[in-house]
């Protein structure tokens, strides 16, 4: 009924707008977040008679943002420029999907997650220091063996 699971992940972002705090939206800008997370997650099997079984869950863990540097211009035309940098922040997700029964040993797991990491804060070379939250939402599938 309760399944307890360690995830290594990896997530990949590419960065086409930075908004400002002041307002100010930069368009048009080239760069990518990368984000390694490893958490520990739970999950509660809601079983019935049938070989579709439902469940859902969640997990906390920690996770390393990647900025990399990220180039741009601003509505003014000017040249901006945020440096590359890493941040290990809290992370959680929430999940639901079922489980379908290919036998006693095998199943087909199709499940979504949502994930998201607190604000990550980097600071560069150019006295510019920026702040990150990321979030996702993830579709998987996969197979489940059971010994």
């Amino acid at each position: 009924m309760f399944i307890l699971e360690g995830e290594l992940s990896y997530r990949y972002s590419e960065i086409n707008t930075i908004a400002e705090q002041g307002g100010t939206t930069h368009r048009n800008v080239d760069g990518n977040l990368g984000v390694f997370a490893m958490m520990f997650n739970g999950f509660f099997d809601l079983h019935n008679a049938s070989p579709v079984t439902p469940y859902l869950g969640g997990g906390i863990g920690f996770a390393t943002l990647h900025l990399s540097n990220t180039y741009g211009r601003d509505n003014l035309g000017k040249f901006i420029f945020y440096g590359s940098g890493d941040d290990t922040v809290f992370a959680y997700q929430g999940g639901a999907g079922i489980e379908i029964a290919i036998n006693r040993q095998l199943s087909m797991d199709l499940g979504y997650r949502y994930f998201a990491a607190d604000d990550a804060e980097f600071d560069s070379h150019n006295n510019i220091f920026s702040s990150m939250k990321f979030k996702s939402h993830n579709a998987a599938v996969g197979i489940r063996v059971k010994f």
